[in-house]
């Protein structure tokens, strides 16, 4: 009995880990903030995953801080994931949602309160 709970755990998971990879995937990368000369680097490591400032040319000291983490794939969406994106009128972390749009164009909603931004990234090309 206990052998069968093991393959059916061994089953899920060997399911559910391929799904997580090709969502980190689809978003890891360079993408350009779409107002500003800023761009962040989006990693994963071991599902889950951080976006740092890549390049910011109005502010070079940026480069390297983190300004997402604890990003993470919805369960079954290959296309939406959550984090934690830095609040600076906050000096600290708030949810935030990751949603890919078209293959080169992510949108990350951030909501505190009643106040709701809405960032929108452009893949790098």
């Amino acid at each position: 009995m206990i052998k069968f709970f093991r393959c059916v755990g061994l089953f899920l998971l060997a399911m559910v880990l391929p799904a997580t990879a090709s969502a980190s995937s689809a978003i890891e990368g360079v993408w350009q903030h779409s107002e500003k000369p800023a761009w962040l680097k989006i990693q994963f490591e071991k599902g889950e995953g951080v976006a740092s400032v890549y390049r910011h040319d109005n502010n070079q000291h940026a480069k390297g801080l983190i300004v997402l983490k604890n990003i993470a794939a919805q369960s079954n969406s290959t296309t939406q994931w959550r984090g934690k994106m830095y609040a600076a009128h906050l000096n600290g972390f708030i949810d935030a949602n990751l949603v890919l749009i078209e293959p080169n164009q992510l949108e990350i909603t951030m909501i505190n309160g009643s106040d709701i931004e809405i960032l929108q990234l452009i893949r790098e090309k």
